[in-house]
């Protein structure tokens, strides 16, 4: 039995600690008042804030030298002839189906919890067994639990009408002491905070919320999931990261019947209620404890008994799995969860465009933010050509896209005059909002006008050993003169938030003159 404690697939070694609800979030007060507006796509009318007021979305700290060196901080650059992230990220070799010798035998677990006065729920692949009273949100987790089924077949290329019948066996406890005193936990299970999962069975407190408590039950069910089907969930790092990946959530009941989108990016705080994974990352940013790549992969089991290696595992899987140049090569990763050799190859799988994949996570850690766009935030990088003096080179920019390449490569020292013109709509609530290159003034984003044409030299060389020119770009508006203290490729956007480009269009007109 001393290997069942020491191979865990749960919540971490002990816990699945949920993230610190964020300062406006009482969890006694939202375990009264769930929140369930469905937010998805559509956007709020934006409030109008005091002229140079910082808004919700703006995820940069007071002193922006404190992102910027905790981003370079993250991440340092790769080894030469190295991998991303570095030599030693494999993990030990884990034993498949030892954690379980046989699977959970459900009629005598029932009459245990019967006799012991718990409740029953049952459902085609959930049995769960509470303590709480009858309410319609807790009697349909089984429900929910089904409507998962598919979704973890599909996301891992199963198919449903293999091993059907597969179910697992849960306790939702409000009392841990009613569970233990009717047998339905071992006695040598580890005390955890939340959630914890062994084989085809596991255990989880009350949460203060009802989302959370769903979050908490799909995670569960991911680790079950994988042991069951795939034999395994991976490094810490994976099985965690997935787990957060696929639990978070939309729920809605139309017409009595659920609904359930897993894998699905939060588009509002208050569509998740104590979930809190992205103030984790904004709060590793401001407080300099920013989480790169390398040493997310790294963490171990111990990592998980704090809530920030949930927060970055989460952020790297939504990372790499929304992200469209690397969505693919993530989703082969379960081929390879029983492999010593996981993380190496994972990173194999990422070594020739590793300084483009190094960059594109500063981009989506610092810009980080509920509704985060990663389709639109993807940046496809196009060295620039140089410009001949005198000459000069035009570029069309789309308003709905985060960094684009201007084509135009600038050399240090030298002078260039940027001239921008167009019209273009920056948002659309009752209204749409024109903007022209020099921005919105009634509405400020990360310290500039809303829709302000902004630049950022990308150096030729950079491999990641410094903060990326994205995360410190500079205003240009309708003109500006540029002399670049080195050498690189322009790029350009409109400033305007990641989680509310979708709501832009048109273009704008950019000319470079070297002078």
């Amino acid at each position: 039995m001393a290997a069942l404690l020491l191979i865990l697939n749960g919540c971490g070694r002990e816990a699945t600690p949920p993230a610190t609800a964020d300062a406006n979030q009482h969890p006694g007060e939202l375990a009264r008042k769930e929140v369930r507006t469905r937010a998805r796509n559509s956007r709020k009318p934006r409030a109008v804030p005091v002229r140079g007021e910082r808004t919700n979305g703006d995820s940069l700290p007071a002193d922006q030298e404190n992102l910027q060196e905790a981003i370079a901080r993250a991440e340092p650059a790769a080894p030469a002839g190295g991998a991303l992230f570095g030599e030693s990220g494999d993990r030990p070799t884990i034993a498949r189906q030892d954690i379980v010798a046989a699977r959970s035998d459900v009629g005598e677990l029932t009459r245990r919890a019967e006799a012991a006065g718990l409740r029953t729920l049952s459902s085609r692949h959930l049995t769960l067994f509470t303590d709480l009273p009858a309410d319609e949100e807790v009697d349909a987790l089984p429900e929910i639990f089904d409507l998962a089924h598919p979704q973890w077949c599909r996301y891992f290329g199963i198919s449903v009408n293999q091993r059907p019948h597969w179910r697992m066996v849960g306790c939702l406890m409000v009392a841990r002491e009613r569970f233990a005193a009717a047998g339905l936990i071992p006695d040598n299970l580890p005390e955890f905070l939340h959630g914890y999962t062994v084989g085809d069975r596991f255990w989880m407190h009350e949460q203060p919320t009802e989302y959370y408590r769903r979050h908490l039950m799909l995670h569960e069910g991911t680790h079950g999931f994988m042991n069951a089907r795939l034999g395994g969930c991976g490094p810490p790092w994976y099985m965690e990261g997935i787990a957060e990946l696929l639990a978070t959530h939309d729920l809605e009941n139309v017409g009595g019947q659920w609904r359930l989108e897993m894998n699905h990016f939060p588009a509002s705080r208050e569509e998740m209620p104590y979930w809190g994974r992205i103030k984790i990352v904004k709060d590793g940013l401001e407080g300099g404890s920013a989480f790169g790549l390398l040493q997310i992969v790294r963490t171990n089991h111990e990592s998980f008994l704090r809530n920030a290696a949930y927060g970055w595992s989460w952020a790297a899987a939504a990372y790499l799995d929304g992200h469209p140049d690397y969505r693919d090569r993530f989703r082969k990763l379960p081929d390879h969860v029983l492999a010593a050799d996981f993380n190496r190859r994972m990173l194999d799988s990422f070594d020739d465009d590793r300084v483009a994949l190094h960059e594109q996570w500063q981009v989506f850690v610092g810009y980080l933010e509920y509704g985060y766009d990663l389709e639109r935030m993807a940046i496809d990088f196009q060295p620039g050509e140089s410009v001949d003096a005198g000459g000069q080179a035009t570029v069309t920019l789309a308003a709905d896209r985060g960094w684009q390449s201007s084509g135009v490569r600038v050399e240090e020292g030298q002078n260039y005059k940027i001239t921008a013109a167009g019209r273009y709509q920056i948002a659309r609530d009752t209204d749409i909002w024109w903007c022209e290159p020099g921005g919105v003034t009634i509405r400020y984003y990360r310290r500039l006008p809303l829709g302000i044409l902004v630049g950022a030299v990308r150096p030729d060389d950079w491999d990641g050993a410094t903060t990326s020119a994205f995360l410190n770009p500079s205003p240009i508006g309708l003109e500006t003169t540029l002399t670049p203290p080195q050498s690189g490729t322009v790029y350009l956007r409109v400033n305007d938030s990641a989680a509310e480009l979708h709501d832009n269009a048109g273009t704008l007109d950019v000319v470079i003159r070297r002078e």
